[in-house]
């Protein structure tokens, strides 16, 4: 058996605090700087201070024993999960203290040296670097030293051919008999046919086709094929096939964990927060009592810690795209470009929206519980797994979360179309659970400019 040697970037345990014990029955280095680097994330809100304290918590658990020459058994819970911990150290006792340094990939090149010296040790076997730094990974593969190679941390990666999927069909044929069952029993169900059971996943949404004219859009449930339903939400409506099964499952009310992934420009955020407001603000379709959008707010804290006023002053410009939308839902701004007749409606309209919509950082949601509320996760391509776990364990009695974004627009430097949160989530829970059901958007509808920009660049 080959033996192998991890040694760990920073940035893997500041993804996943408990990465360590997830190498089998391999060793894991961890360098003295990154234990540095670890303490200089660990004060703030976000997910990444978050972690950085809880992986150093998990290594002074770990080393309650003390610093034994062999390394320390990784452990959980008393039972042992994997090989030995142990620390590089600089060979040089005067070195101690130089990860203070700031100095652009220092502590990139400090790590590639201890790899190095420890690869020297036993060159026959493998070292491995695990980082998250596709630069780093990078140079380290520039050196060509055999067995000392860098890799991607792939643990948290699904096993998910996001453009094969993007690719699947929608789209069945059918014979006529089909086509006239679905018609006419409607609501109450028809049988899926022979020639589709078995390839259909539960809550999938699919379009049924006859001919060159006839078709039918229709989900299925437990071997039943529903036609969609037809919210009415006033002035804002569907425009291609897919919104008008987004629209479906917003209004759903056994969905209670819905999956909207496409590209920019294609609706995702408007049609749903559209349907989240129906169901918040007008007593006929009435069904939460609240809806709380949530958007990635990564430099909250100390890059807006000094701006003046409150929370709600300082991420108004994260959530800028929530306002905008908003406004189309509401055919413009509620105060102006009304007339006079209708501006006491449109103000008690806007007042009323204001009352019953919430707009929050990601970071303020441990702890709380939401319920009857209808949550929007927006742009979630840039959440890591954890931090989507994270606001769905904080959903209460009566609610509904619809999480939406692009996988392959992501900013997070450190997340990838793999790895990332809404990804994990969709391929986690697709044809698995009863409550979930995704949808994907392709046709953008923003404008035609919009659409080369996003195909062509």
């Amino acid at each position: 058996m080959t033996t192998r040697r991890y040694i760990l970037d920073t940035n893997v345990l500041m993804h996943n605090p408990t990465s360590l014990f997830n190498f089998q029955e391999h060793d894991v280095y961890i360098p003295y700087e990154v234990l540095g680097e670890l303490g200089k994330f660990k004060k703030g809100n976000a997910e990444i201070n978050v972690n950085a304290r809880e992986a150093i918590r998990t290594i002074n658990r770990l080393i309650g024993g003390g610093f034994p020459e062999d390394g320390i058994p990784l452990e959980v819970d008393g039972k042992p999960v994997g090989g030995r911990l142990h620390f590089l150290l600089p060979e040089d006792e005067k070195d101690i203290g130089l990860e203070d340094r700031v100095e652009e990939n220092y502590v990139d090149t400090v790590l590639i040296k201890r790899a190095k010296r420890l690869h020297e040790q036993n060159p026959e076997d493998e070292t491995i670097l695990v980082t998250q730094d596709t630069g780093f990974r990078i140079r380290v593969g520039a050196l060509r030293i055999p067995n000392l190679k860098a890799e991607d941390y792939l643990h948290d990666k699904v096993d998910f051919n996001l453009h094969k999927f993007f690719e699947s069909t929608q789209e069945y044929y059918v014979d006529q008999a089909v086509m006239a069952a679905v018609h006419h029993h409607g609501m109450k169900g028809t049988m899926v046919p022979e020639m589709l059971r078995g390839s259909l996943e539960d809550n999938q949404y699919l379009i049924l086709r006859h001919g060159t004219s006839q078709s039918y859009l229709v989900q299925h449930r437990k071997g039943q094929l529903y036609p969609l339903r037809e919210p009415n939400i006033g002035k804002i409506k569907p425009r291609n096939q897919s919104q008008r099964f987004l629209l479906d499952a917003c209004f759903n009310p056994d969905i209670t964990i819905v999956s909207a992934l496409g590209k920019a420009g294609t609706g995702k955020t408007l049609l749903t927060l559209a349907a989240a407001l129906h169901q918040v603000m007008y007593e006929e379709s009435k069904r939460y009592e609240k809806v709380i959008v949530f958007r990635p707010t990564k430099e909250i804290g100390e890059s807006l810690g000094y701006l003046p006023g409150d929370v709600h002053d300082k991420i108004g410009p994260y959530f800028r795209a929530i306002d905008t939308a908003i406004e189309v839902i509401f055919g413009g701004n509620l105060k102006d470009h009304v007339k006079p007749e209708q501006s006491d409606h449109y103000i008690k309209v806007a007042e009323e929206m204001k009352r019953h919509l919430e707009k929050m950082p990601i970071n303020f949601a441990r702890g709380d519980t939401y319920h009857r509320s209808f949550i929007i996760v927006d742009e979630a391509q840039n959440l890591t797994k954890q931090e989507l776990k994270t606001l769905g364990t904080r959903m209460g009695e009566g609610s509904k979360m619809v999480v939406t974004g692009d996988p392959f627009q992501i900013d997070n430097p450190y997340l990838d179309e793999k790895n990332n949160g809404l990804t994990a989530m969709t391929h986690s829970l697709k044809g698995k659970v009863p409550e979930f059901a995704y949808i994907i958007l392709e046709k953008g509808e923003r404008s035609r400019e919009a659409d080369i920009f996003a195909d062509y660049l």
